[in-house]
Order: C-alpha cells, then structure tokens, then sequence
C-alpha cells in the first residue's frame, strides 16, 4: 500500500511514477512494507516536496481544501496487534462527515470522521503532503517547511530548490534559514549575481535587525 499510495500522491503533483518503480525505491522485503522514512525519502527522490503535517483533523481538511491530497498512516487493528496500511485522503463531506480516500485497490472509500480519527490515532496521526517545487502546504509552520526543504535541497537539482525556497520565502520573508537556502542553491546552480543579491539582502535585512534591538 506504501507505493500505490505515493504513486498516487505523486501524480496528483505532476510527478507521475509507477507504483512498480516507487516499491524498488522504497518496499523493504525484510519488513513487508515501507517505512515512514521511505514514503518522505522516495517523494524527495522524484522530485517533490514531501511536507510533514500537525497530527490534526484540521490539518487534514486545509490540506484537502487546498487540493492537496495526504497520505496517512493508519492502523486497522489493535494497539497490541496493529495492521498498519497507508491510504489518501482526496476529500471530505461534512454533511455525512466523513473522509473520502483512495484506500489500496478502493478508489474512494467514505470513512466516518470517528472511525477515521480513531484508525489514525493508532497510527500516531502521522500524515505528510506530496507537492511540486513552489507550492506549499496550506497547514504546515515554517518549522516543519524548512525541515522539508533541507531534505529536499539535498537530492533536488539546485534550480528547483530554488524555487522551493523563493515560494517559503513569500510566506515566511524573515526567515534567516530560508534566505541562506535560496542564496546557496543559486550559487550551486551557478547563478553567482543572483546567488549574491540573496545573500546580500538578508544580511542586510539582519543587520538592520540587529542594530535595532541594540539600539533598543
């Protein structure tokens, strides 16, 4: 279920990949399936941001609001006995409320919020979203977008970081951490005038920063 449910993940982003070709990068026989590790390695692999979510049903309902299908991990055993499986959450109706997923062979499966909330809590309400260069998770903190990002940069081919950073930038502009990603993956593109004026603007936006709290 790991690979059919980033297959699907990443086709939604534009990045379509077949399932056969995700389970070599991310299946581990000994484990009989794939863990979460994988499932945000093999996104960055073809070429996505893979972004961490907040364990919250909201979170869940931002995410598909904005058009960004989850995947999720849930447990539909026990506790003590857990059956672990990985499914999509592409929609919800709150009139019936419940969750629409892509659920291994199901194309769409309605699943109760209850239910839901209950099979996800048992899979430690983990969830991430699969996006392309210059989107972003609607609710995702700059924290765990930065995280993303550094993991990104260290696969991704400098000019889409680039873009990465530029979109996390126009949603959090004093980031110091994504300032310096942005000027480090032009300057590994070789855009040297580019890779400057990032560097210099934010030094210079952090110097202002600093002399006023001293002269405060």
């Amino acid at each position: 279920c790991g690979p059919a449910a980033l297959a699907m993940a990443l086709g939604a982003a534009g990045l379509a990949t077949p399932p056969e070709q995700l389970a070599r990068q991310v299946f581990l026989p000994g484990r009989e399936g794939t863990l979460q590790i994988e499932m945000l390695a093999g996104a960055r692999r073809n070429g996505a941001l893979a972004i961490e979510l907040p364990g919250r049903l909201d979170a869940l309902l931002s995410e598909t609001a904005a058009g960004h299908p989850v995947v999720v991990l849930l447990n539909l055993g026990l506790s003590w006995a857990p059956s672990w499986h990985y499914a999509v959450v592409i929609g919800y109706d709150l009139d019936e409320a419940a969750f629409l997923l892509r659920s291994g062979p199901i194309e769409r499966q309605v699943l109760p919020f209850e239910t839901f909330e209950r099979t996800w809590a048992r899979g430690g309400n983990w969830a991430f979203v699969v996006l392309p260069p210059g989107q972003l998770a609607a609710s995702a903190d700059e924290a765990s977008t930065t995280t993303a990002l550094v993991a990104f940069e260290k696969t991704a081919p400098p000019l889409r970081t680039a873009t990465a950073y530029r979109s996390a930038l126009e949603r959090w502009p004093g980031s110091l951490t994504l300032a310096m990603g942005l000027g480090n993956s032009l300057y590994k593109a070789g855009a040297l005038p580019e890779a400057e004026a990032a560097f210099r603007s934010r030094s210079e936006e952090h110097t202002s920063e600093l002399q006023s709290r001293i002269t405060i």
